[in-house]
């Protein structure tokens, strides 16, 4: 049996493309990377999506909850520059660079948008910004 069938190396994405830094999505993106990248529980919780917030609240108040924040302040991607991504309805996933550890990352964050507000989460990174 012999298939003919195309291979593709690139996947698209559905939905429309972002505008040049990503819009109001790009704006909502800088605030969630500089409110994980404080450390700040109050800052943080105010970007978690309303159905988690008050299970998220609550795992914040457990004494160890300290040395989770210091990590992910640590750990979140500084200078971060959206670089494109798609919205689809009401969802997005957005591109961009930064900076982690000292090294440069390019990765990818989704977005869900909740009564009109932009939330992320599963963000991914590789190394290498350019």
């Amino acid at each position: 049996i012999r298939f003919d069938l195309p291979i593709t190396t690139r996947l698209e994405r559905a939905g429309q493309k972002l505008p040049p830094g990503g819009g109001d999505i790009g704006k909502a993106v800088l605030a969630h990377f500089a409110a994980m990248a404080t450390g700040d529980k109050e800052k943080i919780l105010a970007t978690a999506p309303p159905d988690v917030r008050a299970e998220q609240r609550t795992a914040m108040e457990d004494p160890s909850a300290k040395e989770m924040l210091a990590f992910l302040a640590e750990t979140t991607p500084t200078q971060v520059q959206v670089t494109g991504g798609v919205v689809d309805g009401d969802s997005a996933v957005v591109d961009f660079t930064g900076i982690s550890g000292g090294d440069k990352v390019r990765g990818s964050i989704d977005g869900t948008r909740i009564d009109g507000h932009w939330y992320f989460n599963n963000t991914s990174t590789s190394s290498g910004g350019e």
